[in-house]
């Protein structure tokens, strides 16, 4: 697998072998995860919610899909004024008892989010065998230290990637509705949302957020390739705070700095671990003070 078939320096697994056989690989390993993730989310799906999770919030009568259970938990934390944050926060602007209502403007918007929330609970239930078909497609063109720098990348990308999603949802999300909320009311407007935009927006904040938490490992991935080093990363850092900054508050929706200040906070915890990990990499591959294919 490795270009020029290069048998000398190739892992002793990289047997060389036709390109065809490479692809129907890729393509029967993909198809496998594929089933897999399909499977899992009409499991995920149909399996009854007191089976999965014995909470009060998933305490229905009768037959209630796990899926459906998951939805109902979402829009009660995220709308309902609950959460610690915008609990406190929602008498200050003047709105502690306001609901905001969840529209469908046809049955297609449920079945969509239903299908949304299922497919991302199957990837969810599923990712460890889906990364186990990609890596055992690249077990064999990989040398034991490649292979434990791929698991150590891997571990921390999941690890950073759930950090951000549970900060997007306990803390952004909630308190970015309620300013959401307090413009509804202040408009003289019903605070009223489609279900399907409420959760496309939840969704891709979490995602959003959760890969925003993986910056540090792209920086350390660039310091290692010699694109940057800890000594630009700590040179341009207001530079850099403020591009991010001006980013935070165009993406953020509500007109204070409230939102934008969540967002932007913690990545200054996360440039300067960056920075740290630059530095590391850097010690690691004696590099020193940088490479000279460095951009910085």
């Amino acid at each position: 697998m490795r270009a020029g078939g290069d048998l000398v320096s190739a892992p002793p697994e990289d047997v060389p072998r036709p390109l065809q056989e490479h692809l129907i690989e890729l393509l029967e390993r993909l198809r496998r995860a594929l089933i897999a993730l399909g499977i899992g989310s009409a499991a995920i799906s149909a399996v009854p919610a007191s089976l999965v999770s014995p909470h009060p919030s998933f305490d229905f009568r009768g037959y209630t899909p796990f899926v459906m259970a998951v939805i109902n938990r979402m829009r009660d934390d995220l709308l309902g004024m609950t959460n610690s944050f915008a609990e406190s926060l929602s008498p200050v602007l003047g709105i502690p008892e306001v609901h905001v209502q969840l529209i469908a403007y046809s049955w297609m918007d449920s079945v969509e989010v239903l299908m949304y929330v299922a497919v991302l609970l199957g990837a969810l239930v599923t990712s460890p065998y889906i990364g186990y078909q990609l890596y055992m497609y690249l077990k064999p063109a990989l040398y034991p230290h490649e292979r434990k720098a791929i698991l150590s990348f891997s571990v921390g990308f999941a690890a950073l990637f759930l950090f951000g999603v549970v900060y997007a949802y306990y803390t952004i999300l909630p308190i970015t509705f309620a300013f959401l909320t307090w413009l509804f009311v202040g408009a003289g407007a019903a605070p009223t949302l489609s279900i399907k935009e409420f959760f496309s927006f939840a969704i891709m904040g979490m995602v959003a957020t959760g890969l925003f938490f993986t910056f540090p490992l792209a920086i350390a991935l660039a310091a290692k390739l010699g694109l940057v080093s800890a000594a630009s990363l700590r040179r341009r850092w207001k530079e850099v705070f403020f591009v991010v900054t001006v980013i935070a508050a165009a993406i953020t929706p509500d007109p204070t700095p409230v939102s934008m200040s969540l967002l932007a906070l913690p990545f200054f915890a996360l440039y300067a671990l960056a920075t740290l990990l630059a530095g590391i990499m850097e010690r690691r591959s004696g590099g020193g003070g940088g490479k000279p294919g460095e951009r910085g």
